[in-house]
């Protein structure tokens, strides 16, 4: 029986919990966020659409301290803030989400389940709920480079004219503007082919502004990523996703290979320019983490 605790109702958290539901891969779904009145009637709709549904879930209205007894948490949470970065889009919640993440990571102290990061800088917020919370780090992944893989793969199916099962790529590094797209390992029905790189990569880029101009923020991708992780993570399915993991003392996107519900980050080939790009991501990642000035387990805001 799987228990899984999602910590954050906003857009993506309310309606990644009607696709667990709906796609019945959990058995109990406990629900958290800071207005537990809001909490409740969510409880009741959910629940009205897993009597939808051949297996029928259960889900309940929770407090914090109740998911530390699941299987998996979610975390999803996202604090109130205006983002006025026009780059590096994902670190405009930076010091707004961290202290958020920092305060309820700590309540998870000596967690033996897993935790699958949403929230932005993802690869950060990973890190630090990683270091907060005291946890092993094969416990703690974040939803990283999945959707960027994800783009890229739809790109290269609409360009070359393919079916998207017939695309293999992924995409690593940070989730944001330093990510590394892997095209030396890329293939087109098995073949590998001359990519159009610059081009590839700017089709990508252009679609979370393209969906924040037109409908305030993302939601079903990282939905979409996000259910079939959570599958991954529970051991339904066996695969590869790529997702923020543990590297060298920070938090990357890599691949990760899942084998019964188990996860072993693997380290991909690269050529030298890719190779370059990656460490490039790495120390970004780091200078990045660098900024939260960290003192014990208080985050202090740089002036």
């Amino acid at each position: 029986m799987s228990r899984v605790g999602l910590i954050g109702l906003g857009n993506v958290g309310i309606n990644l919990a009607a696709a667990l539901v709906e796609t019945e891969s959990v058995d109990e779904l406990l629900i958290n966020s800071r207005d537990f009145q809001k909490t409740g009637s969510y409880q009741l709709d959910l629940q009205d659409l897993s009597s939808c549904c051949k297996k029928q879930i259960s889900v309940r209205a929770s407090l914090l301290e109740e998911l530390v007894e699941t299987d998996l948490v979610i975390i999803a949470v996202r604090t109130d803030f205006i983002n006025a970065q026009t780059t590096d889009i994902r670190l405009g919640g930076l010091h707004a989400n961290a202290e958020l993440i920092e305060d309820i990571a700590n309540r998870f102290k000596g967690y033996e389940g897993k935790v699958l990061m949403i929230t932005n800088p993802v690869d950060i917020m990973s890190r630090l709920f990683f270091e907060a919370g005291n946890l092993s780090p094969q416990h703690v992944y974040g939803i990283g480079s999945n959707l960027c893989t994800q783009r890229y793969r739809f790109v290269l199916s609409r360009i070359y004219n393919v079916p998207i099962q017939e695309v293999e790529g992924q995409v690593i590094g940070e989730h944001g503007d330093s990510r590394v797209f892997l095209h030396s390992s890329t293939r087109i029905k098995g073949n590998r082919v001359n990519l159009a790189e610059e081009e590839i990569a700017k089709r990508v880029a252009e679609v979370s502004p393209l969906i924040n101009k037109g409908a305030g923020r993302t939601r079903y991708g990282p939905i979409g990523v996000t259910v079939r992780t959570v599958r991954r993570l529970l051991g339904h399915e066996d695969g590869v996703e790529q997702l923020s993991s543990s590297f060298r003392g920070l938090y990357i996107g890599l691949p990760v290979l899942f084998n019964k519900g188990t996860p072993n980050p693997i380290f991909p080939d690269m050529d030298h320019a890719e190779s370059l790009k990656f460490e490039a991501s790495y120390l970004k990642l780091g200078e990045t983490y660098a900024k939260l000035n960290r003192v014990g387990d208080i985050i202090t805001t740089p002036h």
